[in-house]
């Protein structure tokens, strides 16, 4: 994840972006790339189902892979030990507090499988730039192809 937010925070550099779509752990690489990289200003952004909470998402994913809680424990240390982070620590709700970033708008799907609505909603109530909407029926990847989906999202863009 450090490495691929070293990346985003180069390209939005690089091509002065004003504008962003994350979906996803996307949403966590970006948004922790702006957190970094407190000179970069963003006019929008938009998260599409956007987990919050590091720990939650490791949580989520070893139960959805059967990944014992002894190999979580042990890649919970390691990630903690490479990084010099605690894991408990990584939180989309906080890295958003001190983003630079004008006006957000967070779209989730009620019944999204993959990330908890739950997440979404606490990244919004910590983050007074955000506008949040639900969806439904989109799930968490069809929401990247859904023509209403994007018509928001390109109408919110556009404003």
């Amino acid at each position: 994840m450090f490495e691929f937010t070293e990346l985003v925070g180069l390209l939005i550099r690089k091509h002065d972006v004003k504008k962003l779509v994350s979906h996803s752990f996307g949403g966590v690489a970006t948004t922790y790339s702006l957190y970094a990289n407190q000179d970069l200003e963003i006019d929008k952004y938009v998260l599409l189902t956007t987990p919050d909470r590091f720990v939650e998402r490791i949580d989520d994913v070893a139960l959805q892979t059967g990944i014992t809680d002894k190999v979580k424990h042990r890649l919970i240390q390691k990630l903690e030990k490479e990084t010099g982070y605690s894991a408990g620590d990584l939180n989309v709700h906080d890295f958003v507090q001190k983003a630079n970033v004008e006006k957000a708008l967070i779209i989730h799907d009620k019944n999204d499988k993959i990330i908890p609505i739950s997440q979404s909603l606490n990244v919004h109530k910590h983050w007074k730039e955000s506008s949040f909407e639900t969806v439904e029926r989109t799930g968490h990847f069809r929401i990247l192809r859904t023509d209403f989906v994007l018509d928001r999202v390109v109408g919110f863009l556009e404003r």
